[in-house]
């Protein structure tokens, strides 16, 4: 389908293919690779978004194609089996090894790494031992990345933004037993050991958020405690930001698998929520936590004021606030968090208001000014797309629904609901898919029709129609996002940041291309704009920096002290002057 699934053609192939997968380059749309389901070791691509594909033999079974993501024509396929890595420079037409006992890669990344034909890779050397190796596929040099780093852990290739991690097993005196300790690569400079505050056994990592020019880091220290820790803009020197975070147990972090309750706000800087691990059950979190200035300082989040029917909620902090279901969404199949760099201050998400978390009592509310406030909506919670810059909320609403089935959607931020019938039959909905920027008014709604042959049924919706006029000026009113917290006026990270924001009370869509930023300026700096340094932490949200151990391996020459500033510009802030050199 060329036209959002409004109509189909049937993809021709060779005869008796099976195809298993589909692979669309996120660059080109007209670059398009299936592989084979099959025993026959054969990939089919196509060059013209599918009209036309073309078989090509290889000599492998391709596992997985990842697109390079700024050069069209490049991809790389993986057979997992062979653990043996192979790329293509011309759409899928011919292919080559890069690399024989691969356990994991990555393309470059464009704007860090020069050259974008790059491809990270870890695998097994001649000794038995894990090695980084980077290799153009335009070249066939093949290079160690850091020979000072020597052998790491298998599996432990991490390469986001700027920087690239691996981890390496090192004894632990202090507790006579094996310690993962993770070393950074920053600039993609040499590796350099990562610091924390607090010298204590490390079982595993997790790698939450580098978006912001600083490392978010999920440190699983032993069974029923997971810390999220923050870093300078190098990486390497980690302040604790929050401790006794909500994550999975014991099997998913062995596995490979674990999930942690932390979540980046993508219409908003700085701004992550976080739930807390509750100190009686691991089976529930206690409740959710919210941070403007990149984990400086945190809050719970306030509920709203009235129910959706218009009645109090008398629910007031500090004994009651607003808890987000984050991992309980994901493990039941659909998303109950969702926000969009689209979407300024936008925040859907299920969840209940209460003195904790509760399994039972679930509803959807959602936020027009970044968290700070939220209000019950009228809608089932399920799946959630926002669409056209915000202007339109889509939920799936049940997932199972007997006879008729029916969307909602919203174009008010959420104050009213409307039900849209799409069929007449009983839909299992699997998904809810828009164009990635949500920036259409078109969604497709895919799901399996509850019958004997348990059929496919794709549906697309275009909400031109119920929205039939496009946004004039006086539509629009002017949004500035801030940390309600900090005291300052109207600044985030140091800057005030002006949206052209959809007022709710106008139903009109903005268009393709509306341009929600409108303006940024530097703002003075307050001690908001600085966090601790490494080596000191907060006892609280509203306490000062205070001095905590350090590893004794950073004290220099093996003195006794080791010097550093109490407190570290915020990586992302751009404010000016102020405190700036009180606090540094």
């Amino acid at each position: 389908s060329l036209d959002y699934g409004k109509t189909f053609s049937k993809l021709v192939l060779a005869p008796g293919a099976k195809p298993s997968y589909i692979y669309g380059s996120a660059f080109d749309k007209n670059s398009v690779i299936i592989t084979e389901g099959g025993p026959n070791k054969v990939l089919y691509y196509s060059t013209d978004a599918g009209h036309n594909f073309s078989t090509v033999s290889v000599p492998f079974t391709a596992t997985s194609v990842i697109w390079n993501p700024s050069i069209g024509s490049y991809a790389l396929a993986y057979d997992r089996s062979a653990k043996t890595l192979y790329s293509t420079t011309n759409n899928g037409k011919t292919w080559k090894m890069v690399k024989n006992k691969v356990s994991r890669y990555n393309w470059a990344i464009a704007n860090v790494d020069t050259d974008t034909s790059l491809v990270f890779m870890e695998a097994m050397g001649a000794d038995n031992r894990y090695y980084v190796y980077t290799k153009s596929v335009q070249h066939s040099d093949l290079n160690v990345f850091d020979r000072e780093i020597d052998a790491i852990l298998p599996n432990s290739l991490v390469v986001s933004n700027q920087y690239v991690f691996v981890y390496k097993e090192e004894y632990d005196p202090q507790n006579s037993l094996s310690n993962e300790t993770m070393y950074v690569s920053y600039k993609r400079q040499s590796f350099k050991k990562a610091y924390f505050p607090i010298v204590d056994f490390h079982q595993h990592h997790m790698i939450m958020d580098t978006s912001e020019g600083q490392v978010f880091l999920a440190v699983n220290h032993m069974s029923n405690l997971t810390n999220v820790y923050v870093s300078d803009a190098s990486g390497t020197k980690y302040t604790l930001t929050l401790d006794n975070v909500y994550d999975s147990p014991d099997f998913f972090w062995q596995h490979g698998f674990p999930y942690v309750d932390f979540y980046k706000v993508n219409s908003m800087l700085g701004t992550y929520l976080a739930n807390k691990a509750s100190t009686r059950s691991r089976i529930l979190p206690a409740n959710t936590l919210i941070t403007y200035d990149a984990g400086g300082s945190w809050m719970h989040l306030k509920a709203p004021i009235n129910d959706k029917n218009g009645h109090q909620t008398n629910c007031a902090l500090p004994t009651c606030s607003l808890h987000l279901s984050m991992s309980f969404g994901k493990l039941l199949g659909y998303d109950s968090l969702v926000s969009s760099k689209s979407a300024p201050g936008l925040i859907v998400a299920t969840g209940n208001y209460g003195k904790r978390v509760s399994f039972f009592r679930r509803n959807t509310f959602i936020s027009v000014d970044g968290g700070y406030t939220w209000k019950e909506a009228q809608a089932p919670y399920r799946d959630y797309t926002i669409q056209d810059y915000g202007s339109l909320i889509v939920s799936s609403g049940s997932s199972f629904q007997v006879n008729k089935t029916y969307i909602q959607y919203s174009c008010d931020s959420g104050n009213s609901w409307k039900k849209l019938l799409i069929t007449n039959g009983s839909l299992f909905i699997r998904n809810l898919l828009t164009e990635p920027g949500q920036k259409t008014l078109v969604t497709t709604v895919a799901g399996t029709l509850l019958n004997q042959k348990r059929e496919w049924l794709i549906i697309r919706l275009n909400f031109t129609a119920l929205l039939p006029r496009m946004c004039k000026s006086n539509d629009y009113f002017n949004w500035s996002s801030s940390d309600p917290f900090s005291g300052k006026n109207k600044c985030l990270l140091g800057q005030q940041q002006v949206f052209k924001i959809r007022k709710p009370t106008s139903c009109c869509y903005n268009g393709k291309y509306f341009q929600p930023y409108s303006q940024r300026t530097s703002c003075t700096c307050t001690s908001e704009d600085f966090q601790c340094n490494y080596g000191f932490q907060r006892l609280d949200s509203n306490s000062n920096c205070t001095v905590v151990a350090v590893d004794q391996a950073m004290c220099d020459s093996g003195s006794k002290y080791y010097w550093t500033p109490r407190y570290r510009k915020i990586t992302s802030d751009k404010c000016k002057g102020g405190v700036e050199s009180e606090m540094l």
